[in-house]
C-alpha cells in the first residue's frame, strides 16, 4: 500500500499528465527515485520545465517525514492520498501500474496512456 501511495502522490504533482508521468517512471524507475531526484536530474529530461522540478520537490516535502513550511498543504496532500486509498479498497479497484503484465497492452499504444489504470 504504501508503493501506491507515492505512485498516488506522483499524481497530484500539477504539471505531470500522463506522458510526462510515463517518462519519469521511465526514467528513474519508480515514483520514490523520482521524488529522491536531484534537481539537476529532474531537469536533464527534455522539456522538463523547472516549475514541474519545484512542484515535485514542493509535493515531496509536504508529504515526507520532514516538517513541511505549510501544514495546510501536507494536510490536504495527505487526505487526497487517504482518500484515494480508502476509495479504492472500499470499491476493491485493482490499480495496475503501466509497467505490470497485466495493463491492458492496446491502452499503451494511444497517445498519453494513462499510467495508472483502476479496474473494478
Amino acid at each position: 500500500m504504501e508503493e501506491l501511495r507515492e505512485w498516488l502522490k506522483l499524481m497530484l504533482v500539477p504539471g505531470i499528465g500522463a506522458s510526462r508521468y510515463s517518462i519519469l517512471i521511465k526514467r528513474f524507475g519508480s515514483p520514490q527515485a523520482v521524488f529522491s531526484a536531484k534537481p539537476e536530474e529532474l531537469l536533464a529530461i527534455p522539456r522538463m520545465p523547472q516549475n514541474v522540478v519545484s512542484e515535485i520537490k514542493r509535493i515531496n516535502s509536504s508529504t515526507g517525514r520532514q516538517a513541511s513550511d505549510n501544514s495546510d498543504q501536507k494536510i490536504n496532500l495527505e487526505k487526497e492520498i487517504n482518500r484515494q486509498l480508502e476509495l479504492i479498497e472500499k470499491y476493491q479497484v485493482k490499480v495496475l501500474r503501466f509497467q505490470d503484465k497485466d495493463y491492458p497492452s492496446n491502452l499503451k499504444q494511444i497517445p498519453d496512456f494513462p499510467p495508472l489504470f483502476f479496474v473494478r
